[in-house]
């Protein structure tokens, strides 16, 4: 999901990055995504369209992204801060589409058996 752009996907990587849930704990990969995700909130204001999310899903969700910036901000030496803007480059190229309901609709609605 975070791949496609969704607001949801990209803060939990950001958790995983920041906490070592399911990888190695990394600060500088969780300071990225925590900085894609504004990137994203950019590109949803742009192409208009938050429709993957109830609009007032959306605002909770930034701010708690925010705080997670503020407390990276202060741990990260200036060296670390660096390798993020490279980081975020990176992850900038690997997004599929920035329309995550575009995405959404090519998926095969299935539900698993019980």
């Amino acid at each position: 999901m975070a791949e496609h752009s969704s607001i949801i996907g990209i803060l939990r990587v950001t958790e995983a990055y920041l906490y070592g849930l399911g990888r190695e704990q990394d600060p500088v990969k969780a300071y990225a995504w925590s900085l894609l995700s504004d990137y994203a909130k950019q590109k949803i204001i742009e192409i208009d369209n938050n429709l993957a999310w109830y609009s007032h899903q959306l605002p909770p969700v930034w701010e708690y992204n925010k705080e997670i910036q503020t407390r990276l901000e202060q741990i990260l030496t200036p060296e670390q801060k660096q390798s993020v803007q490279n980081e975020l480059d990176e992850l900038k190229n690997k997004i599929i589409v920035w329309d995550y309901n575009e995405w959404k609709r090519q998926i095969d609605d299935f539900h698993p058996k019980p």
